[in-house]
């Protein structure tokens, strides 16, 4: 049984370190996300006030918490875990196998494949995105070599590989390809294969974000902003690991059926809904949302709440800032939106003048009342419909960096 101390030795041997402004956290503290802390099993990763630590004595680097923080808030400095597609290059065709950093003989692997890749990191790194890299447009059948996580000292992590794994292959069924990854615990060792080592290719930070597409805009900074006032709404940027996902969707073709459906349990995608008779108009939804998934826009007198749901990363902030409760989640998408390039109707309603503070409100007449007036809560705490002193101050030190 492979100890945690050998981990440490095997594995990418930096810490990952969070980027705070990027944390949905920091957005707005209601979400309470906790998807690094869940994972992580070792508990090297705890919350102080609302964003993550990870301690450098407790994390083994596996690379799981990278998989699932859904904003990038989460990376590795060194960018090890990008090597396995500098890798690619060197593969010949035909499907391959994928180990882990500590499998004791990749030449042994379970996987029924000619070609056997060594990832420096645990499988669980992956996330969809990568998984889909992986198969190079579906032309290569990936197996995950998965015969050693259930005497791992990090076995706990196994779930999510597997969650990743269905994910990217339901993907691949609605826009009707056969799945393109499957992990496999034991099997007949094909006779000769080749085994490439995917964690060390001598390469240099730049070598490895360019082969994999990752290169980031210059300057490097934290969020790709598109600016306005605070009183529009709060910075916005699309995570990396989105626009990787999106762009292999881009590059399979075929859209899905029109009548299919995503669903959205264990999927990097959400579906919103809007109760119409809770809804006041307040556009706290959109005014929070990081990616610009939700999209409002009103006009004399008039407002449309948009959707897009290839922007959504299933963050949950719309429905932590929805003062009304009246933002949820669908259990499942139409397929179709996975495409779309333009934001959807959600809601669409007229707006008045509240009655208690004059701020613009969707109503019928003159007795409506905004929801801060609605709540008793008027004055300072208003402060451009819901944003705060303290998601001000948020704003400015990201416009800072």
């Amino acid at each position: 049984m492979t100890s945690l101390e050998a981990l440490r030795s095997v594995f990418v041997s930096t810490v990952p370190c969070v980027d705070t402004p990027r944390c949905i956290n920091t957005r707005h503290e209601a979400v309470d996300c906790d998807r690094c802390e869940a994972i992580c099993p070792t508990g090297a990763i705890s919350r102080f006030s609302v964003t993550p630590r990870i301690s450098t004595e407790a994390c083994v680097t596996c690379g799981a918490c990278l998989a699932v923080c859904p904003s990038d808030a989460i990376a590795i400095p060194t960018a090890m875990e990008n090597a396995p597609f500098r890798a690619l290059e060197h593969l010949p065709p035909g499907d391959i196998g994928l180990v882990c950093g500590v499998h004791p003989d990749p030449q042994a692997s379970a996987a029924p494949a000619p070609t056997v890749l060594r990832h420096g990191m645990c499988l669980a790194s992956l996330d969809i995105g990568r998984l889909i890299a992986l198969t190079e447009g579906g032309s290569r059948l990936v197996w995950l070599d998965t015969s050693g996580c259930s005497t791992c000292p990090i076995a706990t992590v196994r779930s999510a590989i597997d969650q990743a794994v269905a994910a990217a292959n339901a993907l691949a069924s609605l826009f009707g390809r056969a799945p393109p990854i499957a992990t496999v615990d034991n099997g007949r060792v094909p006779a000769e294969r080749a085994v490439v080592d995917g964690s060390h290719q001598g390469l240099t930070r730049r070598d490895l974000l360019t082969a994999a597409g990752l290169r980031r805009e210059a300057p490097d900074t934290p969020m790709t902003r598109r600016r306005g006032a605070v009183g529009d709404r709060l910075p916005i940027a699309l995570p990396r690991a989105r626009r990787r996902l999106l762009d292999h969707l881009d590059r399979w073709g075929e859209a899905p059926a029109a009548d299919s459906f995503l669903s959205t349990s264990g999927s990097p995608f959400a579906s919103v809904v809007i109760d119409d008779d809770l809804c006041r108009g307040c556009r706290l939804c959109s005014r929070f949302c990081p990616t610009g998934a939700l999209n409002w826009h009103s006009a004399a007198g008039s407002f449309t709440l948009g959707f897009l749901a290839s922007l959504c990363i299933d963050c949950g902030i719309c429905v932590a800032a929805c003062p009304e409760d009246a933002v949820g989640l669908g259990e499942e998408l139409a397929a179709e939106q996975l495409l779309e390039r333009e934001w959807s109707v959600l809601l669409t309603g007229t707006l008045v003048d509240c009655a208690g503070c004059g701020q613009p409100t969707r109503g019928e007449g003159e007795a409506d009342l905004c929801h801060s007036c609605r709540h008793g809560r008027v004055g300072p705490l208003l402060d451009q419909a819901g944003l705060m002193d303290d998601l001000i101050s948020r704003t400015h030190s990201l416009e800072a960096k």
